[in-house]
């Protein structure tokens, strides 16, 4: 079978996913995380730092030798909220292309519908499934209704509301109107993807060490939601780098992390949340697969 690869630029790291779809699942070969940051400081300036720039492309060169050596030629780059909204955003696409790499800069749309394909597939049963992408810079929903996709990004997400407190004010209206949408669907299920659901996913469990397979269908209800954010509240930045289940790296951005969450059930009256491993990466390999006649979306 053809393997697929996807990279995905975030505000806050750097994933590869290589793997093989096989009928309706994908085998993963490799999957790396490294956090890049290149949203830096996007929150207050709107300009990608040169510093997280260098980051990322050091690590994108990293991921396509693994390819190379791989033997994986069908793959895809993309590019989301920090490098979309940033004044300079070309900058890394331009710098990357010089280097044989080509990054897509993907819209908020777009990314939403990788991240719906990818929790479908990896929940094929749950009856009206919402998809809820909280990010580093934006947070996406994605629903179904009357057969037609209903798509929202807001640019708010963990990286960017723990740099920018005040941005929930900038984007009060649709934030507020968007979970009263979500409010409003009959029998909605709450899937979520990201690093900051996985990560709380990974607390509440205690891992040590990660286990995507005891977070991919976890399911987290408010109460637990809450104890972890008072949990965390109280401990200083060096004591949450060492609670397990939280990396280190992600130790600053997780209250806002976690408050997005918080706030995302509170009101839209949901009272559990199912976490998937399964997002935009897969999302994005079925899509190419489904290209290639070897998948199904």
């Amino acid at each position: 079978m053809k393997r697929y690869a996807a990279i995905d630029v975030g505000t806050n790291s750097t994933r590869l996913l290589v793997g093989e779809v096989q009928s309706d699942r994908i085998l993963t070969h490799l999957f790396r995380l490294q956090t890049t940051r290149i949203g830096e400081g996007i929150g207050t300036s709107r300009f990608l730092l040169s510093e997280a720039i260098e980051r990322t492309l050091k690590v994108l060169l990293e991921y396509q030798d693994k390819l190379k050596r791989m033997g994986v030629k069908n793959y895809q780059i993309v590019a989301t909220s920090a490098v979309r909204e940033a004044i300079n955003g070309q900058d890394l696409v331009n710098r990357a292309q010089a280097l044989g790499l080509k990054v897509e800069v993907i819209s908020g749309q777009r990314e939403a519908w990788y991240s719906y394909i990818g929790a479908t597939h990896g929940f094929p049963g749950v009856n009206a499934p919402v998809v809820v992408d909280i990010g580093g810079g934006s947070i996406e929903f994605i629903w179904s209704e009357l057969d037609k996709l209903q798509i929202h990004s807001i640019p708010v997400g963990a990286v960017r509301l723990t740099e920018s407190p005040q941005v929930l004010q900038a984007v009060a209206e649709s934030w507020s109107e968007v979970l009263e949408q979500v409010r409003l669907q009959p029998q909605a299920s709450l899937i979520g993807v990201g690093g900051t659901i996985t990560t709380v996913a990974a607390i509440e469990q205690g891992l040590n060490v990660y286990q995507p397979e005891l977070i991919h269908g976890f399911v987290l209800n408010l109460a637990m939601v809450k104890q972890i954010e008072r949990q965390l509240s109280s401990l200083s930045l060096e004591e949450r780098r060492r609670v397990p289940g939280l990396q280190p790296e992600r130790a600053d951005i997780i209250l806002a992390g976690i408050y997005l969450l918080r706030k995302i059930m509170e009101l839209t009256g949901q009272k559990e949340i199912r976490v998937s491993e399964s997002d935009l990466l897969q999302g994005i390999i079925w899509t190419r697969a489904r290209f290639d006649g070897e998948g199904n979306i």
